[in-house]
């Protein structure tokens, strides 16, 4: 059964072209190996993200993204 989850957050710091980049690489390589997909949106400072998989892949795939230091919790609107 296909598992979805997404997720918004903001980044720590703007992120430049290049880590944008990099960022896309290691996220697809670990997408690809882990049978993940999804899309991930990066605009004004915020990260919107849709993962979809097998549950276990997707939750430890979300808990690596959770600890990463570059995003947090939305602003309150």
């Amino acid at each position: 059964m296909l598992y979805r989850l997404a997720y918004v957050s903001s980044a720590v710091r703007p992120l430049s072209p290049d880590a944008g980049r990099e960022l896309l690489l290691v996220s697809r390589r670990n997408n690809l190996r882990d049978e993940i997909t999804g899309f991930l949106c990066y605009r004004n400072g915020m990260f919107f993200q849709l993962l979809e998989g097998r549950r276990s892949d997707v939750e430890k795939c979300f808990g690596r993204i959770y600890l990463d230091a570059r995003h947090g919790a939305p602003p309150p609107s």
